[in-house]
């Protein structure tokens, strides 16, 4: 699975009207996640089109990008609930005042409340959550919490790598390197994302809506149908899984 187009649909398909008409279709009557999921991918390029052009436009700069893309995330997801086809209107008619509202709504509500968690704080603490459960346990002995430590700074190191694979991911951070090492991360990060692409399909959507799309875990919770315990655990399931590919074994 090459991510995220797999269930994405084109517009230069010819078959695109009549296979998103059955999505629609599959969403309005039976509630299909995956109906929902591949309208989220299509769409959310568009979606980012928009939170990127409101972003050019801004006055502050004390808001990252990121910010403005998952507040355009949450009014795509709540247009995706709202829209019915049969009223006639595109999807994109539809969706783009309700994107550009939540953002902006989402924006206000940042600047009345300076000290609410950033999306990148958000992010962070749903790593570290994740992390932390999957390998605290009291009693246990000190060389399994001194395994468990070094899961965690693994984990968190992963995730960091990963961010740096991203689409919309801070260009700057390649700054931080020189001659070979720039090279040498490169690589790696690479080939992070191409072992990425081999995980197992749950896995594979949750590392990727959550590193390369910036979505907490409650987020994508809501597209995949799943509890928001459950996208922990498979977040850090799949870390695992990254971690043993990275790592040379003895």
């Amino acid at each position: 699975m090459t991510w995220p187009t797999a269930l994405a649909l084109h517009d230069d398909d010819p078959a695109a009207p009549a296979a998103e008409a059955s999505l629609w279709a599959a969403l309005r009557r039976d509630g299909s996640t995956a109906a929902r999921e591949a309208l989220f991918l299509r769409y959310l390029p568009y979606a980012q089109a928009l939170a990127a052009r409101i972003y050019g436009g801004r006055h502050s700069r004390e808001v990252e990008l990121r910010d403005y893309q998952q507040l355009a995330c949450i009014g795509l997801l709540d247009a995706l609930d709202r829209y019915d086809p049969q009223h006639g209107a595109s999807f994109k008619t539809f969706c783009t005042p309700r994107i550009t509202g939540s953002v902006l709504d989402g924006l206000r509500a940042l600047s009345e409340a300076q000290e609410q968690i950033t999306l990148k704080r958000r992010l962070q603490r749903d790593r570290l959550s994740s992390l932390k459960d999957g390998g605290a346990r009291d009693g246990k002995p000190a060389a399994r919490k001194l395994e468990a430590l070094s899961e965690l700074a693994v984990g968190l190191a992963i995730g960091h790598m990963l961010e740096g694979t991203g689409m919309y991911a801070d260009e700057l951070s390649a700054n931080h390197h020189d001659g070979y090492a720039a090279v040498a991360w490169q690589q790696t990060c690479r080939s992070l994302r191409q072992a990425v692409d081999r995980l197992p399909t749950d896995m594979a959507k949750v590392i990727g809506y959550h590193y390369f799309h910036s979505l907490p875990f409650e987020q994508i919770a809501g597209i995949l149908g799943l509890s928001k315990g459950r996208i922990s655990q498979i977040h850090r399931a799949g870390l695992r899984l990254l971690r043993e590919k990275i790592q040379p074994h003895s």
